[in-house]
């Protein structure tokens, strides 16, 4: 599995810097046109066969409590990372170098199983409470 950060609504320059950071750890970075803030987040970082690398997938809609998902065409309110198929220590590494680099983003997550089917809203919408819980 190729180590891979998906980007949502970050300036050019951010996402420039960003690859550079990353490049020597062998991260590709790719930046999500508003288009796609509606598609599956695993499907953006995986493909479609990577459902199968991540095993049963669970629907948002299927999970108690929940945000819903907006309507397609909503755009995400401020800068988010997915991170797909970086291991702890390579994660702990691509943090201190986005530290170092001054290109801290508070909104992260991982593709999972259970956030496989997960858009851009739905997953901004769930990081921004616990960012605001945490954060209080």
């Amino acid at each position: 599995m190729s180590k891979k950060i998906l980007v949502y609504e970050i300036s050019d320059t951010r996402f420039e810097a960003l690859k550079k950071t990353l490049r020597p750890l062998g991260v590709s970075v790719y930046k999500v046109a508003k288009s796609q803030y509606g598609d599956p987040i695993g499907e953006l970082a995986l493909g479609k066969a990577g459902q199968k690398a991540v095993g049963t997938v669970q629907s948002h809609t299927n999970i108690p409590g929940a945000a819903p998902i907006p309507a397609v065409g909503m755009p995400c309110i401020g800068e988010m990372l997915i991170f797909s198929g970086i291991s702890g220590r390579e994660m702990d590494a691509v943090l201190a170098a986005l530290r170092q680099a001054d290109l801290v983003v508070p909104l992260k997550a991982t593709v999972t199983m259970y956030n496989y089917s997960w858009n851009g809203y739905a997953i901004y919408q769930e990081l921004s409470k616990e960012h605001r819980k945490f954060t209080k």
